[in-house]
């Protein structure tokens, strides 16, 4: 776990990060060296402290749930003809699920192991993996109306 890392989580309404494994794995003097880099990281950023940080990307999240799967487009060449996709691999190794392989210039995404969480586009640094929201499913709308009544129930 890295200072951004725990940033982001707690940014995005994380109380905390768990560190306990690590201080067993690496010592004390890792997790004062991520205490430390936190702390660089939060002054870097502008914040003057983890309460400032908890929840402030919650404003950027949707008002309104919305379920729906995504519609992946992979362009491997630029118009150009020169390589787009640079072969490293993030894409694949980003999903947790195992839906995605990529033997350049094909990739492949298993539909039925893809959970359209849309990390391997996040992770592709030269923007040959896109994708957009597919067009809702009654099954989209049936786990949006579910998930909408679960979360109503917490209030």
């Amino acid at each position: 776990m890295s200072a951004d890392n725990a940033i982001e989580y707690m940014m995005a309404g994380a109380m905390g990060a768990g560190i306990c494994t690590v201080g067993i794995l690496k010592g004390v003097e890792y997790v004062e060296k991520m205490c430390y880099d936190l702390s660089k990281r939060l002054a870097e950023l502008g914040y003057h402290s983890i309460e400032e940080v908890n929840r402030a990307a919650l404003p950027n999240f949707p008002k309104k749930e919305y379920v729906s799967k995504l519609d992946f487009h992979f362009e491997p060449y630029k118009e150009d003809g020169k390589k787009k996709c640079i072969s490293c691999g993030k894409c694949v190794a980003a999903c947790c699920y195992d839906a995605r392989t990529l033997s350049f210039p094909e990739m492949h995404v298993d539909l039925d192991k893809c959970r359209f969480c849309g990390l391997c586009l996040d992770v592709c640094p030269t923007g040959a993996l896109t994708g957009k929201r597919a067009p809702q499913t009654q099954e989209d709308l049936e786990l949006e109306r579910k998930s909408i009544e679960f979360y109503a129930s917490f209030n």
